[in-house]
């Protein structure tokens, strides 16, 4: 239900997520209810992310004086392995082939 919450702030406490249930759904969950929820949820997130992968999201600052987004890069460890053995010739790429 908070997955994105948890997502976001890995170190939610479950007495925020208690809160935030009974302002939203008026619904009284148990602080322990909701330490096993975020624990599911932040289980649920580990198993969907690659540990090998590298992410950068770069924002520069406008000419309005904004943060903008810039570039957003991701490297994948275990399909660059699998491209390296497949590249006998040793080309360089310093793209992300789409």
């Amino acid at each position: 239900m908070f997955l994105n919450e948890v997502r976001e702030n890995l170190e939610i406490n479950p007495k925020v997520l208690q809160d935030q249930i009974q302002l939203r759904y008026d619904l009284n969950p148990s602080n322990d209810q909701c330490r096993k929820e975020k624990k599911k949820a932040f289980d649920l997130i580990q198993d969907q992310t690659n540990p090998c992968s590298i992410t950068d999201l770069r924002t520069v600052i406008g000419a309005a004086g904004l943060e903008v987004f810039d570039r957003f890069y991701t490297d994948y460890k275990e399909s660059m392995k699998e491209f390296e053995e497949y590249d006998k010739d040793g080309f360089v790429y310093d793209a992300m082939l789409l």
